[in-house]
């Protein structure tokens, strides 16, 4: 299986501040996309996940990477779209994950989505 990583840390500028950062760590396996987000907050999140087997979740690189990482539970599991080299792996993330229950994300009551703030 060849699989290619691409991580990403974004911060504003190259400051010396202690502020929290989003990590964005993409895997290709020549075919299909993986994307693991690690949240300014620590938390992690998944979008799209391709396996070269669906048998193996060794050749799921999203789960190898979490794995190696000790991440057990995910805030979101994301589908971009339902074409299989985008979904073919979420089984295997939903079988070897937990998740954290939506209402339980810490948004705080202020935040209005969608809906028109009076």
């Amino acid at each position: 299986m060849m699989s290619i990583a691409y991580s990403a840390i974004m911060t504003p500028g190259t400051t010396t501040n202690s502020r929290p950062q989003l990590e964005i760590h993409v895997f290709n396996a020549g075919v299909g996309e993986s994307i693991v987000l690690r949240m300014p907050n620590g938390r992690w999140g998944v979008v799209d996940s391709y396996a070269v087997s669906i048998d193996d979740p060794g050749t799921n690189p999203a789960l190898s990477f979490l794995r190696q990482h000790g991440i057990d539970s995910l805030d979101f599991l994301c589908l971009t779209h339902a074409h299989a080299d985008h979904f073919r792996g979420m089984k295997q993330i939903l079988e070897s994950m937990t998740f954290v229950p939506f209402g339980d994300l810490g948004h705080s009551p202020e935040m209005n989505c969608g809906s028109p703030q009076s």
